[in-house]
């Protein structure tokens, strides 16, 4: 009843927050349309948008289940199509971007784009989540819509709204601190100046933004650690809070790369497995503090010390143009070109270690299966069986 209560609250707030983006969208649009170029404009658009339909969908399918959460009405057990239908889908899509980026018609019909945008960052993370769970099809667990859905969401919009927050914050700090504020006032163009922001970005790169992220992404699940039945369960709600922030942020990145979002895309594959596979790593180390006895602290630390890791070494690649000489100039000369989309060797590093975390995915979730199973077949707390013959959750 109180996780209840607090769902109601939260999806309140996020239908709320929704709105308030919304019409500031729209503010935005209406001005930025007749002062900016498309190109400018358009990523801007996209991104209140995108936080505007996590905030009003998101919002409204957590307020549908917490109102059916307090009335104690049940909720089915999540069960999803099979992963090769998402695939299929999204080579589909990145298959009809590039052949409009080729024929230069990538950005001929912005509603389109929009659409087919979305769509290239919702079927990778549908992709894994699906796959995670056909790899786990004969362990004995389970979850309910109602916990994936609201750690979906909690990911989408608590977990962007408090990361944006304290990256601003440690961004702040840090160019306070190395008095890059007052100087780049004055001279932004100077040597010294961009020597300062270079380092600045690095260090929130490299460093804060993996510790800020993988630690607010499965906030949400967090609050679930007490009720959950199964190291399984934790990991896969982890990861879908951490795939509701991969939706947000994908969906941003590719709209800024306009006419070259396909390619932006497609170097972007992996950005799924980077947030989905870390924030479900974090969650299971709550699970470790809250379920077991011997070792909790050491395994959860692990859990979260392997989600910062993976995400600072993602974001080095990623950030190599940025980096002193010789390595950055170098790196920004290296390009592959295939004709009518070309590659910098930091993009194929990325799509390099994209392979290898779906290799570490792969054998995390076998690992999983094989330890960390519900205990008994019965149902998990607060789970009845439906009308239907299905399992399903009353409680949160």
């Amino acid at each position: 009843m109180a996780l209840g209560i607090t769902g109601l609250i939260c999806s309140a707030l996020s239908l709320l927050a929704g709105l308030v983006v919304l019409f500031l969208a729209a503010i935005a649009t209406l001005v930025s349309s007749r002062l900016t170029s498309t190109s400018t404009f358009y990523p801007v658009t996209v991104q209140l948008f995108v936080y505007t339909f996590a905030g009003l969908i998101g919002g409204s399918f957590c307020l549908y289940h917490s109102i059916r959460a307090i009335t104690g009405q049940p909720s089915r057990t999540l069960k999803l199509p099979a992963f090769w239908i998402f695939l299929a889908c999204y080579l589909v899509t990145l298959a009809v971007g590039l052949i409009l980026q080729a024929t230069h018609q990538a950005v001929s019909f912005l509603p389109a784009t929009t659409v087919l945008i979305f769509l290239a960052a919702i079927f990778p993370a549908l992709t894994l989540l699906t796959l995670g769970m056909r790899l786990l099809r004969r362990a004995r667990w389970s979850t309910s819509w109602r916990r994936f859905t609201l750690a979906l969401t909690s990911g989408a919009t608590m977990g962007i709204l408090v990361a944006m927050l304290l990256e601003l914050s440690a961004s702040l700090l840090m160019e306070a601190s190395s008095g890059a504020v007052l100087s780049c006032l004055s001279d932004p163009s100077s040597p010294a100046c961009q020597t300062r922001t270079r380092f600045v970005v690095l260090i929130l790169a490299i460093v804060a933004a993996p510790l800020i992220e993988e630690s607010v992404k499965p906030l949400g699940v967090a609050l679930l650690s007490g009720r959950i039945a199964s190291g399984i369960e934790a990991f896969i709600l982890g990861m879908s809070a951490g795939l509701g922030f991969d939706l947000v942020e994908t969906i941003s990145y590719i709209s800024m790369g306009y006419s070259d979002w396909a390619h932006v895309a497609l170097v972007r594959t992996g950005a799924g497995l980077l947030h989905g596979l870390g924030a479900g790593m974090v969650a299971l180390g709550w699970y470790y503090l809250f379920h077991t006895k011997e070792r909790r602290f050491r395994y959860g630390i692990a859990c979260w010390i392997y989600a910062v890791l993976q995400h600072a070494l993602w974001n080095a690649c990623g950030s190599l143009e940025a980096w002193p000489a010789p390595v950055g100039p170098t790196v920004a000369r290296w390009q592959l070109n295939l004709g009518f989309i070309s590659f910098g060797f930091d993009e194929l590093l990325i799509m390099f270690l994209t392979i290898i975390f779906l290799v570490l995915f792969i054998l995390i979730v076998r690992w999983l299966r094989d330890h960390h199973q519900e205990e008994t077949m019965s149902e998990p707390a607060g789970v009845t069986v439906s009308s239907s013959g299905r399992a399903a959750a009353v409680g949160v």
